[in-house]
């Protein structure tokens, strides 16, 4: 007779032994190895995106920290080939010598860019690894945050041969071969028009750790006041040479401290003033400081903190 109870109490495994062969036929599946589900697999792969993301971001920061170090050295370099030159030439300042000045002589260099070749200042010093060269650089314009400057070529006339960079001079430590008129841009706006501010040599300058010369800037050469405002725009920076004086809005770029500005960055005032640039000082010694701190260096000869009105 059939006893139904015995044959399940026989017939019947237990659930670890059911478990067990599931495994082991998952197991011969796979060839021996244990696959992945579905959920396990998209965890590895966030996790794996996660780190890309964080692996990425600090790579990109690592690379800007880097440009920065690279850019003041460039800077410091620029220094010493300045203050060569000016110990040199101990009775002047930087030329500043274009053909179409009623005095212009041919034996002097145009500007400091082309003076400073001769010591040692070559392009790749000129320019700061956050910024690119127009391409080709032949046409005079000024530069922006992230881009270069560059000074006579093909649309210059008389020809001046093309000459490009990312930093600016101290306008207030140049020897014009003349004066020219109130409508020459730079000269007209800083020079002539303010000749009690022009230091005559290098020997002048009072305050050599606070007095700029070289500097991350969007042309050659500025004439800072106390009265100067930042640029309304920080990619750009002020309009450089313009029939207006090239002032402190030609130095308040965003080129450092961050993602170097790639397009515009309109700043109003009463809004904080982030980034900041590289400063070279008349001592040698070069820093980084941020925009609002520009105000805060001795530009020219008769610099007063208490005429300052800048953010």
């Amino acid at each position: 007779m059939w006893d139904i109870n015995r044959v399940t109490m026989h017939e019947r495994k237990p659930c670890s032994s059911i478990k067990e062969d599931r495994q082991e036929k998952r197991h011969s599946i796979t060839g021996g190895k244990t696959a992945f589900t579905l959920v396990e697999l998209l965890v590895v792969i966030a996790v794996i995106a996660i780190l890309a993301a964080l692996l990425l971001s600090a790579l990109a920061g690592a690379k800007i920290q880097a440009q920065q170090t690279k850019c003041l050295s460039n800077v410091r370099q620029l220094n010493l080939a300045g203050l060569l030159y000016l110990n040199e030439s101990s009775q002047s300042g930087f030329p500043y010598n274009e053909p179409t000045f009623p005095d212009y002589d041919p034996n002097v260099a145009p500007f400091w860019s082309y003076e400073l070749t001769n010591y040692g200042a070559a392009d790749g010093v000129r320019v700061c690894p956050s910024t690119r060269v127009p391409q080709p650089p032949n046409v005079q314009a000024p530069g922006a945050a992230d881009l270069a400057w560059v000074l006579g070529g093909n649309t210059v006339a008389p020809y001046v041969p093309a000459m490009f960079g990312s930093y600016g001079q101290n306008g207030w430590l140049t020897d014009f071969i003349t004066f020219q008129g109130s409508t020459f841009d730079g000269n007209g706006g800083g020079g002539s028009l303010h000749p009690q501010f022009m230091f005559s040599r290098l020997s002048a300058v009072q305050k050599p750790s606070q007095t700029p010369l070289f500097f991350d800037q969007n042309y050659d050469l500025t004439f800072p006041l106390e009265s100067d405002q930042p640029a309304s725009d920080l990619y750009t920076g002020q309009p450089a040479y313009t029939y207006a004086r090239d002032g402190m809005g030609c130095c308040t770029i965003l080129r450092h401290a961050g993602p170097t500005a790639s397009s515009s960055v309109p700043w109003q005032s009463g809004q904080p003033l982030p980034g900041g640039i590289n400063m070279g000082l008349s001592d040698g010694h070069a820093e980084y400081s941020k925009l609002p701190n520009l105000w805060n260096y001795c530009w020219h000869l008769n610099w007063n903190p208490a005429l300052v009105t800048g953010p």
